[in-house]
């Protein structure tokens, strides 16, 4: 007697399906096809689809893929991957992705040295049925028409989004106002805002995750009547005004750096400046970082100084990464809704590809964050 097939690692096939019921693959393939199984006796295909289910049997999705003529791929675009917030939501993307029955593609731009272009051809070869743009800056439309152009549905997956496109984000100009506020609320009147390393090139665009933080926390600083100072490389797309006019103590600064030899990741960049501003004696009564990498890096080397924190700088980040509660001193954080905010995402890249006619229809939604208070703003709990 002919033994059975070994089970392929990767799951039963049809052939092995065949051999254990004794009948041909020809009429296996039949039964487990919605388009044929009307060729077979309903007797056999409930046989077969039975053991078909005892077996654990699934179709592989490259033959699926031929069956039905469509790859049922979700591409995504993403960018500083090594980052914790890209890397959440590009997880919880994939997550949501293959609960409703799609595979996830997903390209970091920095594997292109931030050319689009490049990454979108790599995606393409992959025929994605739709395409996420995700926690890149809001850019020109130029991307997404040629994504139209191929018939593929796209949304932006960012902040502060611009586009009335079914486009969808976290609101990150509120969380910074919230983190602002929570600063001066605290008594602090000489602040500091560290934004990350981006490329230059970049900071220009609207809704770029730099500007919107730098304008949720400039409007607090003016609303209190204070005044905010900035290079160039900043000021200018955040059209802060040539001369402002101080009604109040509360002074702000807002520091951005290029990439440089100084420093290569964001823990790094924190430390960097945070060493600086002790070196120059210029040390502020609050640093709002952009993310939390930076304030664990910044909050590490002040302590490591003497500095006491937060009874002499309060230090906050953003993302309520695992940073924010692995850090000497836990941080004061903002947290967007990833889950909320990528299921959203999904369901309506799926509602794109399902019906086409829909993306006229859609608008932008931004998602609240929310405000974590932690020990890096209001110090050690008192004691029971």
């Amino acid at each position: 007697m002919k033994s059975p097939s070994p089970t392929r690692a990767f799951g039963p096939t049809q052939k092995d399906i065949a051999e254990a019921l004794g009948l041909s693959q020809s009429s296996v393939a039949l039964a487990l096809s919605p388009k044929h199984r009307h060729k077979l006796l309903p007797e056999t295909v409930d046989l077969i689809r039975s053991k078909a289910k005892e077996m654990g049997y699934k179709p592989q999705q490259f033959a699926r893929m031929l069956r039905e003529g469509r790859s049922r791929i979700i591409g995504v675009v993403y960018s500083t991957g090594l980052y914790y917030a890209p890397q959440e939501r590009v997880k919880h993307l994939a997550q949501s992705t293959i609960e409703c029955g799609y595979q996830l593609i997903a390209v970091d731009l920095d594997w292109f040295l931030w050319d689009l272009n490049r990454a979108l051809d790599y995606l393409l070869g992959y025929s994605p049925e739709g395409v996420i743009l995700c926690n890149i800056p809001n850019l020109p439309l130029d991307w997404r028409k040629r994504l139209s152009q191929h018939g593929i549905p796209s949304l932006f997956l960012s902040s502060f989004l611009r586009y009335d496109q079914n486009d969808i984000g976290a609101d990150i100009v509120n969380a910074f106002e919230m983190l602002t506020r929570h600063h001066l609320s605290l008594g602090s009147r000489k602040l500091t805002l560290l934004l990350p390393f981006y490329d230059i090139g970049y900071i220009g665009w609207p809704g770029t995750p730099i500007v919107d933080r730098a304008k949720g926390f400039s409007k607090v600083i003016f609303e209190a009547g204070g005044t905010v100072k900035a290079e160039p490389n900043i000021a200018e797309p955040l059209q802060l005004p040539a001369t402002q006019r101080k009604t109040s103590p509360v002074t702000a600064t807002i520091i951005h750096s290029p990439r440089t030899g100084d420093y290569a990741t964001a823990v790094e960049m924190g430390g960097y400046f945070a060493k600086r501003m002790i070196h120059d004696g210029d040390i502020p009564d609050s640093l709002v970082c952009s993310n939390d990498e930076i304030a664990c890096g910044a909050v590490n080397a002040f302590v490591r100084a003497g500095v006491r924190v937060p009874e002499t700088v309060r230090i906050s980040g953003a993302d309520n990464s695992p940073f924010a509660t692995t850090c000497c001193i836990p941080l004061t954080t903002v947290e967007q809704p990833t889950k909320r905010i990528t299921r959203e995402a999904i369901t309506r890249i799926i509602g794109l590809i399902e019906n086409p006619g829909a993306q006229a229809n859609g608008t932008s939604q931004n998602f609240p964050c929310t405000l974590i208070p932690r020990e890096s703003t209001l110090g050690l709990p008192p004691s029971p």
